[in-house]
């Protein structure tokens, strides 16, 4: 009888590695689709998570520097809800090349029917050109 508490462990153990190991076999992941959408016709100014229901763009200003400066006015559209989100800007050269391939989100409060102001500049005078992104805050 002992040797069938040892024998239940072993085969316990085998399976369990085999199953941690992935023993069913390699995949390779997925493999990237072409996005039906061309760079040229991704919005300027993008408002992302569902966002676009309640925050709208009102007018947006810039001047060319160096160094780029970029002002985004917006307005939370609801009448009783305050938001709390978040915007970046890319700054891009004249290949689309952006400065920082991953700026730094800033946290702005927007209470009802209230406009505020996003603004942001390039670091580099290269940058002539902006993509703005707006997200409910995390």
């Amino acid at each position: 009888m002992p040797w069938e508490s040892n024998t239940y462990r072993y085969l316990t153990l085998v399976a369990v590695s085999l199953w941690l190991t992935g023993c069913g076999g390699r995949y390779a992941p997925k493999v990237g689709r072409p996005d039906p959408l061309p760079l040229e016709e991704y919005p300027q100014i993008a408002i992302l998570e569902d966002l676009h229901r309640r925050v709208v763009v009102t007018d947006a200003k810039e001047e060319p520097g160096p160094p780029l400066w970029v002002q985004v006015a917006a307005r939370n559209r609801t009448d009783d809800d305050e938001r709390h989100v978040q915007y970046r800007f890319f700054f891009l050269n004249d290949a689309g090349e952006p400065e920082n391939r991953n700026p730094d989100w800033h946290y702005v409060l927007m209470p009802a029917r209230t406009l505020v102001y996003f603004q942001g500049n390039a670091l580099d005078k290269a940058r002539t050109a902006w993509r703005l992104e707006i997200r409910p805050a995390r």
